[in-house]
């Protein structure tokens, strides 16, 4: 907080509602007994509680507490959060906290100075005394090594006892929703997606609700297509129950009529029909949601009224005719109608989020890191956050933006936030292994492969399970994608193969995965020869010599890969990086040990910042610190 702040009354102690704060200890006292604030979160309360009953904008409260180092919004919507949390506020009724949409928060609670801070105000010595900074420091630093030993995202198994936001599960037996498309009933020219997109909408909101697992709708698609029955299909899910149901239009109303099915014995469970304007679809969507949840046994989500909110029918339209458009040299025709939407509606939460997802394809696709489409990939998802603070996806693409700027604490503010997701939803597996944690990545491919089985799980466990050195467990995750008709990405099984000797097997892989990359396939044989001599030949020289600067950074794997000297791998990882350009997963792959144990991979991991990241939550899986020296292996 800026140094006049320090100057601040309130910050010798206050009363705010039924809770006694004294902000120099870091602690609130209460109903709940005592609590201690991290300082950023006290320093937010303060900051409220200092324009109790008026409107704290969002830039005032960053600029007060982060001043110019904040690197986007999401650290303000961590820490109200967490206020929320330890103050036991109800964002859907408020008593402290209230959301002020595209503007910031208000304090509505009573704030005084209380008559034990005045005393302590006083000259003399304290009533209470106070626990020393190192403590709280030393705490603090115990408290994440912890987090990040468990994964700061939680297990499955975990969600139902780590979430504050949302009440436990009523039973604590796993059950799973298969949703199906819904028909559309009589069509609407403009809307001929819309069943879909409902659906889909459906599927992300009740993977909020604590301890239920949804399914991928595009996995469900696939078997739709197979012609099963919706039994069988649950059934192929192991999921307990089938929501299925169709939707009608005329004109801007909209009309749901809804079953929820047992997969057990086919009883219909729970049967609606729901209507109101397209403008409270929103609304009828969480309305399903709830009634899904307690009829099979779990709790209603908690949820605020901010987000859901009436939609603007144009802006709705457009919304289902971007969700519509797969193809991907049609996304300027995604772009184009979601811009609109959000012109038409600026607090359409989850249109924001789909246009932050598209601009975030767009700055990769641009190798940019730090460009336009970045930028506004990070403003629409901090806008969608502040729409409806419960939505993953924008978490997760903030945390991916965070990693690839090597802004490796942003990263990780976005996805503490994150205690569940759609299996359609971005994964948080390519997040996590920037951190260097192999295990927990590993651990989020396979549920993400068992949640949606068409999509990238299993390439993912391919790459982990390599980098890892688990060979065995690699090439079976590309066997069962390949089976599957997927893309699987063996480049490292080629790897492992030409280390081997068998130049054969390898030059058959390379031939497969080096188009991927843009090389062309004849390039296999020299790859895989250069390998197995641990040298660059000149025919494979050659080709990345002609790279161009998207594929000169895969150059730093093949040089890895390969084993060349370490003076070529450090210049060109320096280089890369002073081009922002740099993939520091090179450095964690299994062939990768003696550039670990040089003293410039130190330096390298400590000028990204990764180095101090270590040190605060924890060394990576390769890695363990003796004293402050972290030695990798």
């Amino acid at each position: 907080m800026r140094e006049r702040e320090l100057d601040n009354p309130l910050r010798t102690g206050f009363r705010v509602g039924d809770w006694d704060v004294l902000p120099l200890d870091g602690q609130i006292t209460g109903p709940g007994g005592s609590i201690h604030l991290e300082p950023k979160v006290m320093d937010v309360l303060v900051c409220l509680a200092s324009n109790a009953g008026n409107v704290t904008e969002r830039n005032t409260l960053l600029a007060e507490v982060w001043g110019n180092t904040a690197v986007s919004d999401e650290p303000l919507t961590r820490c109200i959060a967490a206020l929320r949390k330890s103050l036991g506020d109800d964002p859907n009724k408020p008593r402290y906290i209230q959301t002020v949409p595209k503007r910031g928060y208000r304090l509505v609670a009573d704030v005084q100075v209380s008559q034990e801070a005045r005393a302590n105000d006083e000259p003399g010595p304290r009533a209470g005394r106070r626990v020393p900074l190192y403590a709280i420091l030393v705490l603090a630093l115990a408290l994440a090594v912890v987090a990040v030993y468990r994964g700061f995202i939680p297990t499955s198994d975990e969600r139902s006892s780590t979430s504050v936001d949302r009440p436990v599960a009523a039973n604590s037996d796993v059950s799973s929703v298969v949703v199906l498309p819904f028909n559309l009933v009589g069509g609407d020219g403009g809307m001929s997606n819309l069943g879909r997109t409902i659906s889909a909408d459906i599927v992300t909101l009740l993977s909020k609700v604590d301890g239920l697992r949804t399914k991928s709708l595009l996995y469900v698609d696939s078997l739709v297509e197979k012609g099963m029955s919706p039994i069988e299909i649950c059934n192929e899910l192991d999921a307990s129950h089938l929501l299925q149901g169709s939707v009608e239009t005329e004109q801007d109303t909209i009309k749901l009529t809804l079953e929820l099915i047992n997969a057990e014995n086919g009883d219909v469970t729970w049967s609606e029909s729901l209507d109101d304007d397209i403008s409270g679809l929103v609304r009828l969507q969480y309305s399903v949601v709830d009634n899904v949840a307690v009829n099979v046994g779990f709790a209603p989500l908690v949820y605020s009224h901010e987000a859901v909110g009436d939609v603007d029918p144009r802006a709705y339209r457009l919304y289902v005719k971007a969700n519509g458009i797969t193809d991907p040299t049609r996304s300027s025709e995604v772009v184009e109608a979601l811009a609109q939407a959000v012109q038409y509606d600026p607090d359409f939460a989850a249109a924001h989020s789909m246009l932050a997802r598209q601009y975030m394809t767009r700055g990769w696709a641009s190798e940019d890191r730090f460009g336009p489409y970045m930028e506004s990939a990070i403003q629409h998802a901090n806008i969608a956050l502040e729409l409806d603070p419960d939505l993953v996806e924008p978490r997760l693409i903030l945390a991916n933006i965070h990693a690839l700027r090597y802004q490796w604490v942003a990263a990780r503010d976005a996805l503490d936030a994150v205690t569940g997701s759609s299996p359609d939803a971005l994964p948080a597996a390519p997040i996590v292994i920037n951190f260097g944690k192999v295990r927990q990545a590993i651990e989020l491919s396979v549920q993400m492969h068992a949640d949606n089985p068409l999509g990238a799980g299993l390439t993912l466990q391919t790459v982990y399970f390599s980098i890892a050195g688990e060979f065995d467990r690699a090439l079976q995750a590309a066997e069962i994608a390949r089976n599957s008709g997927q893309l699987a990405d063996i480049s490292r099984l080629g790897v492992y193969h030409a280390r081997q000797g068998d130049l054969e097997t390898a030059t058959d892989m390379f031939a497969l995965f080096l188009p991927a990359w843009g090389f062309d396939p004849s390039l296999a044989q020299p790859y895989a020869e250069s390998i197995a001599a641990g040298q660059v030949t000149s025919d494979f020289q050659a080709a990345l010599d002609g790279a161009d600067k998207a594929l000169e950074a895969n150059s730093l794997f093949f040089h890895i890969y390969i084993g060349s000297p370490a003076d070529t791998v450090f210049e060109l990882a320096d280089r890369l990086y002073r081009e922002r350009r740099l993939n520091i997963i090179a450095f964690y792959e299994p062939w990768a040990v003696e550039y670990r144990a040089d003293p410039r991979f130190l330096d390298l991991v400590d000028t990204i910042g990764l180095l101090e990241y270590w040190r605060t939550y924890g060394p990576p899986d390769f890695c363990t610190f003796d004293d402050d020296r972290l030695i990798c292996s």
